[in-house]
């Protein structure tokens, strides 16, 4: 079971995928909690965390587009704790068909993460 400090990075991870939250506040709220994680303490936190700041970090360097985050954030960062969320997947525009080679991912992990059945 997901420590308490994982299930509210995995929250704000769903909510900033989901566009409940813009990319602004997402980091706003992540980067101090995931800062604040002892490693020791709580590995699936700190793995998770780790995870989303490299995904920000090649964000910020021009390797994603946003929708591309939302993806990538999607397919490597949520477990079964996120699918439990009230997400509205049919509308997430990053899950939409598309025929680039980046977002042929999506998809695949909108029905691993959210159970969504594939439509594309």
């Amino acid at each position: 079971m997901p420590s308490s400090i994982e299930q509210e990075l995995e929250e704000l991870v769903a909510r900033y995928v989901s566009g409940d939250v813009s990319l602004r506040e997402f980091q706003e709220r992540f980067v101090p909690r995931a800062w604040s994680i002892d490693a020791a303490e709580s590995g699936g936190a700190a793995q998770l965390a780790n995870e989303v700041e490299l995904l920000l970090a090649e964000f910020s360097n021009g390797h994603w587009t946003e929708d591309e985050l939302k993806a990538e954030l999607g397919q490597r960062c949520l477990s079964v704790h996120a699918a439990q969320t009230r997400l509205d997947v049919a509308q997430a525009p990053w899950l939409q068909s598309s025929t680039s080679s980046s977002q042929g991912r999506q998809p695949a992990a909108a029905t691993r993460y959210f159970g969504v059945p594939s439509r594309f």
